[in-house]
């Protein structure tokens, strides 16, 4: 589940798993044995009171690699046009994908218990579900709102038809509406450029893109014509692998290679600014396992890519557009 942090807040939460997991359990652990060995546990204070710490730590520590799974870099102190609370951020999803009311109320029910707070920031609809109604799930979204539980409304994986019908319902009948579309966006997935990013932009919404380094792949740890070196999401299984094993894909990491070394950044860094440089792209969304993951991408934060660079990822990354866009361009400059 992604969540918003700052850069200062996300540094402290790795250090904290860093230490707890590096330090703290070791020695917790020993002193367990320690006590162990003395005789009959059942009456033994420090053994009892040392297992009953071990769990707390192991609480703590899955509660902090869930939080840091999903990072959130901020662009700027907005998201779309509200203003960024940096706390909790809910996916609603269920086993079958259903947006139904029912799912939604209890879903945002059970996220406020589990969080322990009286409200969500941004609150979003995973996917679009065709088997229930768009109203159903834009009334249920808006009374969770008027109850002061959910600030923002936002949305995922849907089709643009869908969202605009969405955004024109939720006009129509005065209900809240979204303001961010997080979606799947990175210099090899443009997709989004077709009808998304337009929509969005005339609609006022913010973008958040998923898997903005597209698996792992623009992070320039994969070489062409070598198989993926283990211990890496590619690397874990070929078939995965061999998705993102094309050539205009490789032709586009030379590029991130080319611009990282003029920059002075890393491949990583240069992947996630330019997606913050897109005017619609609020926040990006990754993931990340280790510290110095973690500090690389927040590198893009401070990594401003100049015109020459934008154009140079732009052209390296070119995509067919199909008709009509491609029809259409062929007179106007955009649509």
């Amino acid at each position: 589940m992604p969540n918003y942090l700052t850069p200062e807040g996300a540094r402290k939460l790795a250090e904290e798993l860093q230490k707890l997991a590096a330090v703290e359990r070791p020695r917790v652990v020993s002193e367990v044995s320690d006590a162990a060995a003395q005789g009959d546990r059942s009456e033994n204070a420090e053994y009892i009171y040392g297992k009953k710490r071990l769990r707390e730590i192991d609480r703590r520590i899955r509660f902090l690699q869930k939080r840091l799974d999903a990072a959130v870099v901020v662009k700027s102190g907005e998201v779309a046009q509200g203003e960024v609370r940096f706390g909790a951020l809910v996916d609603v999803r269920d086993e079958n994908g259903k947006a139904s009311r029912y799912r939604i109320v209890k879903c945002c029910e059970d996220s406020l218990r589990r969080l322990r707070t009286d409200r969500i920031d941004l609150y979003q609809i995973h996917m679009q579900d065709i088997t229930v109604p768009e109203e159903e799930t834009l009334r249920a979204l808006d009374d969770l709102v008027r109850a002061g539980k959910v600030l923002y409304l936002g949305c995922s994986n849907y089709a643009a038809y869908r969202l605009m019908n969405s955004l024109w319902l939720s006009r129509h009948n005065r209900w809240a509406s979204y303001v961010t579309l997080q979606a799947q966006y990175s210099l090899l997935v443009r997709d989004l450029e077709r009808e998304h990013v337009p929509l969005c932009r005339e609609e006022g919404l913010g973008i958040l893109p998923w898997s903005p380094l597209a698996g792992g792949f623009l992070t320039g740890k994969f070489e062409r014509d070598k198989p993926p070196a283990g211990g890496t999401r590619l690397g874990e299984k070929a078939e995965r692998f061999e998705r993102f094993n094309l050539d205009r894909n490789w032709r586009i990491l030379d590029a991130v290679r080319a611009v990282a070394a003029e920059v002075g950044g890393t491949p990583s860094a240069v992947s996630l600014a330019w997606l913050l440089a897109k005017p619609q792209v609020t926040s990006v969304i990754f993931g990340a396992r280790t510290l110095e993951q973690l500090d690389a991408n927040l590198a893009a934060v401070g990594l401003e890519l100049g015109a020459p660079h934008l154009e140079m990822l732009d052209k390296a990354s070119a995509f067919d557009l199909g008709y009509p866009y491609a029809f259409i361009g062929m007179t106007q400059s955009s649509w």
